[in-house]
């Protein structure tokens, strides 16, 4: 640590997303964990985005995207401020219940392009997304095991995916041997809507994914967030295992890369005991066509090959174990 402190001092993160807090909104004690919040970090951490946590005092305008993940409902002082966020070019993505007022009527937003219609009656339903947002998502429908909003489109708004209907919802008058009914048709509501630079989920997409961990959820907010923010601050090829946190000092650009995998060799208790090393992993940072002087990893200083390319700057890290601090000066 102590080697490794002259590239901390200082520093401060390099970000691009809010997450607008579903358990500050609420107030919640405790740990102050909730679901949809943890889902949504998870998501981000997976992909290697850059982001903070936010509750509804913070200053929006210091990001380029907002998420607001499934039950932030919209008080006046709220929608004035990410009305603000909105006018200065800001992007939002929000989810299920996410933007409605706190009576859960309708949504405060005209410029979400859709309208209310309450809960779906089917759960879990299914859905399917169309090309613009598929990168990566096999063309078949895909389970939502927590159900999803009814919501009605209104004129100038795009649909990029459509919400689908199990046979009947599994209860002791129609059963399936398994958890799901098999999916029965598409229906005309849609689980995805793009207008501008808002973007809308159905379903409660982020508890989903803290709850079922299924691996799709995550990619389609990936896609999604690509959609809105094309010059990711990192793009890194490692493990989805691999958190990347980028920091700024005052004449450099420091990139913490953390691989350790926890297991599950206790009831409640994850252990961390073996280092297991990534090779050859390429990262490219986001300089807008800036090229650095010196690129090299610390603390012991090794130096690093390095090439632009258009806004990014390319490097190739032979080896990581554990943790590694790519550095770029100038």
């Amino acid at each position: 640590m102590a080697a490794k402190e002259p590239w901390c001092v200082a520093a401060k993160p390099v970000v691009q997303i809010g997450i607008v807090s579903v358990a500050a909104q609420n107030h919640i004690s405790g740990n102050g964990i909730h679901p949809s919040d943890e889902g949504a970090m998870q998501m981000l951490l997976e992909t290697q985005h850059q982001f903070d946590i936010l509750d509804l005092e913070a200053d929006f305008l210091r990001y380029k995207l907002l998420i607001l993940p499934d039950s932030v409902t919209i008080l006046p002082a709220t929608g004035k401020r990410l009305n603000a966020f909105m006018k200065k070019g800001g992007c939002l993505i929000l989810s299920h219940e996410s933007g409605l007022n706190p009576e859960r009527e309708n949504f405060v937003f005209p410029q979400m392009g859709i309208k209310y219609l309450g809960k779906d009656e089917y759960c879990p339903n299914y859905f399917r997304v169309k090309a613009k947002i598929a990168d990566r998502i096999a063309d078949m429908p895909h389970i939502m095991y927590e159900g999803s909003s009814k919501v009605k489109m209104l004129e100038g708004t795009e649909i990029l995916g459509t919400v689908m209907h199990s046979y009947f919802n599994r209860s002791y008058r129609h059963f399936s041997s398994h958890f799901q009914t098999p999916v029965e048709k598409a229906t005309k509501f849609p689980a995805v809507t793009g207008r501008g630079q808002v973007i809308y989920i159905s379903s409660p997409i982020f508890r989903a994914y803290k709850l079922h961990g299924y691996i799709v959820y995550r990619q389609l907010i990936e896609n999604l967030i690509d959609l809105l923010l094309p010059e990711k601050l990192v793009r890194a090829e490692v493990p989805s295992t691999c958190q990347v946190t980028v920091m700024q000092q005052k004449n450099r650009r420091i990139v913490h890369l953390l691989n350790y995998i926890p297991e599950r060799r206790a009831d409640g208790l994850d252990i961390i005991e073996d280092i297991i090393p990534l090779y050859n992993l390429k990262v490219s940072i986001y300089t807008g066509g800036r090229s650095p002087t010196k690129v090299y990893l610390a603390p012991e200083s090794i130096p690093v090959e390095f090439e632009p390319e258009g806004e990014y700057v390319s490097c190739l890290i032979p080896r990581l174990d554990g943790h590694g601090m790519l550095v770029l000066e100038g």
